[in-house]
C-alpha cells in the first residue's frame, strides 16, 4: 500500500516566500503565489510547503507551475472532543485513501501518484476549532508536478 505520513515526509528543497496571500481568480483558483493560512487551503490548491504537524502556513502556487503537493480532499472529523493523533491518523488514512480515485480518476494502488496528510493538533481543535484532514497528492521521484492532477489518471 502506497501511504506516508506527515512525520516521515520532508520535502528536499528550500520555501522561500514574501508574506503576502495567495491571490485567486474569480473561481476562486490561485493565480499568483503566497503563504496563506492552512486552514484556508481549498480543494485543487497546489503548494511547494514542506507539511509538518503544526504547520500553519503554506505557501500556495498556481497549479500550471512546478509543485510538490495537490489538496484533493477536506473532511472534518465529526468527533466532538479530541479523539487523539492515533485515531485522527487512522481517520486520515481512510479518508485519503477514499478520496483518491474520486480526485485522480485512478485506484491509488494503480497510481504513480501517493498521498499524505495533515490533521488537527489538540492546541487547533480546543484553540482554532479545526476539525480537519487535508489530503494532499505528491509524486515520489523528480520532476514536481507541473499541473493539476485532477481526473488526470496517473
Amino acid at each position: 500500500m502506497k501511504r506516508i505520513t506527515c512525520a516521515m515526509f520532508a520535502l528536499t528543497f528550500v520555501i522561500s516566500s514574501c508574506g503576502n496571500g495567495a491571490q485567486r481568480n474569480s473561481s476562486e483558483v490561485v493565480v499568483k503565489s503566497g503563504s496563506n493560512s492552512i486552514f484556508s487551503v481549498k480543494v485543487g490548491d497546489c503548494t511547494n510547503s514542506d507539511l509538518r504537524e503544526a504547520a500553519d502556513k503554506l505557501n500556495l502556487v498556481p497549479c500550471d507551475k512546478p509543485h510538490a503537493l495537490e489538496a484533493y480532499s477536506i473532511v472534518a472529523s465529526t468527533a466532538t472532543t479530541y479523539p487523539g493523533a492515533d485515531a485522527l491518523q487512522i481517520f486520515a488514512e481512510q479518508t485519503c485513501i477514499d478520496k483518491f480515485f474520486g480526485y485522480v480518476g485512478v485506484e491509488l494502488s494503480q497510481s504513480i501518484l501517493y498521498y499524505t496528510y495533515v490533521y488537527p493538533s489538540v492546541t487547533s481543535w480546543n484553540n482554532k476549532s479545526d476539525r480537519s484532514v487535508v489530503c494532499f497528492i505528491y509524486k515520489a521521484t523528480e520532476p514536481l508536478l507541473m499541473t493539476s492532477v485532477r481526473g488526470s489518471k496517473l
